[in-house]
């Protein structure tokens, strides 16, 4: 999930914004997803990769549990964790000092970035 509508590639719009609920129960709303480009540092080398159906929400978040049910693992030290598919490191973070993982990965913008327009419901033209 990100904040940053120039990471997209595409940007299907949601009918109605859907609330994503945080850790501590908050909710943000999400207005679309759409597909974000990255590169990942497995080990020393970096590797070109696709994000798909990522959120634009008000954060960059990323979900643990989404990625579990693409098929990943998750595994996770006290200074560490990794994604793995197909008993391979896909995904690393290192922890930081605020004891959250920071993800070795940067994005790639696109060329031509995806039009992303939300306006509040009360000035919405529907």
């Amino acid at each position: 999930m990100t904040k940053h509508k120039n990471y997209f590639v595409d940007f299907p719009k949601f009918i109605s914004p859907k609330p994503v609920y945080v850790g501590n129960s908050d909710a943000i709303m999400a207005y679309g997803y759409g597909t974000v480009n990255i590169e990942i540092k497995v080990n020393i080398k970096w590797e070109w990769h696709q994000l798909t159906e990522v959120w634009y929400i008000s954060r960059n978040l990323f979900s643990i549990s989404q990625t579990l049910k693409k098929g990943f693992k998750f595994q996770a030290s006290k200074d560490e964790c990794f994604l793995l598919r197909d008993d391979r490191v896909r995904m690393k973070g290192v922890r930081t000092v605020h004891g959250s993982y920071a993800l070795q990965m940067c994005v790639l913008y696109p060329e031509v970035s995806a039009e992303v327009c939300v306006a509040p419901a009360e000035q919405s033209l529907q």
